[in-house]
């Protein structure tokens, strides 16, 4: 009996002891699954953070380059190199760059460098402007009126096109000149 009663207790204790070896592999298991959802979690963290860094130094490297259009090709305070751009409401006086001023139409739309405002490279599009109606026209000037604006307004017209018009007729003119 003696041998039976130590047998039970010999097995008994090999059964808490494999009780007790499971316990610890399942903690230790769910530990490891939690430490490396932690250390995905960090990672993307770290990658999310280098991305917005390579980001941030590309832009820095290379600029978003302006969207304008060409509103002036010649004028007294433009020298041989430079043009007028519009960019949203103001006017710019821009470096032809690379870009032949031949090829520059007015209406054009170009891309501009932001820091050192060179031309980089011509587009297809035009700005083909909105429709005015001509008032009056006094002394090569014409006075417009653009639709749904009751202000009037006086702008510089080209001598060959001025002989064209008369008052009441509609025009295309540029947003910078209105």
């Amino acid at each position: 009996m003696a041998s039976d009663e130590g047998d039970g207790k010999v097995s008994k204790s090999a059964e808490e002891v494999r009780d007790e070896f499971e316990e610890k592999m399942d903690r230790l298991r769910r530990q490891y699954e939690r430490d490396l959802h932690s250390f995905r979690y960090e990672i993307e963290e770290r990658e999310y953070r280098l991305k917005a860094y390579e980001d941030k130094f590309n832009k820095i490297k290379q600029p978003p380059l302006l969207y304008a259009y060409v509103v002036r090709k010649e004028g007294p305070d433009l020298d041989g190199n430079q043009v007028v751009v519009a960019r949203a409401t103001e006017l710019l006086k821009v470096s032809t760059g690379l870009v032949d001023k031949s090829q520059l139409g007015v209406g054009q739309y170009v891309w501009v460098h932001p820091q050192t405002y060179a031309i980089v490279e011509g587009s297809a599009v035009r700005n083909e402007g909105v429709i005015a109606k001509v008032v009056d026209m006094l002394d090569g000037k014409l006075v417009i009126s653009v639709e749904g604006d009751m202000e009037k307004r006086l702008i510089d017209c080209d001598k060959n096109v001025f002989k064209k018009l008369k008052p009441g007729f509609q025009i295309g003119v540029l947003p910078p000149t209105m």
